[in-house]
């Protein structure tokens, strides 16, 4: 379930939903995006109802009855870069317009995801 559970307004019943229909011994991965704090324009005009922290996802998943096996954040080389950029978008200068900031910040995701990709045995 990658990047699905922050749409779903009633989370709980989607996760018990998912433990009840998985086979024994079965396995989800998922993906989440982190930190209230951290939201923004892109996740109004993506619908998320939330963002996690860690406690709170393995309260929501132990709630559902599953067992956690690993969990953590990912996705660590742009937090400093997108946090600087929620947090001037917030509470910042005035003069920094919130949309180009927004676009500079997905353009710089883009291209040191793409960078990342590109230099990986993965793709």
């Amino acid at each position: 379930m990658f990047d699905v559970l922050e749409h779903v307004e009633d989370e709980a019943k989607a996760l018990r939903m998912v433990s009840q229909k998985l086979k024994p011994g079965g396995r989800i991965v998922l993906s989440v995006p982190a930190y209230m704090w951290l939201s923004g324009q892109q996740d109004i005009v993506n619908h998320h109802y939330r963002r996690y922290r860690l406690r709170e996802l393995i309260w929501k998943l132990q709630a559902a009855d599953f067992t956690i096996e690993r969990i953590t954040y990912f996705n660590t080389f742009l937090f400093a870069p997108i946090a600087g950029f929620r947090l001037i978008a917030c509470y910042g200068v005035d003069h920094i317009d919130r949309r180009e900031t927004s676009r500079t910040l997905a353009t710089l995701q883009i291209r040191c995801c793409s960078r990342c990709f590109r230099q990986s045995a993965l793709f």
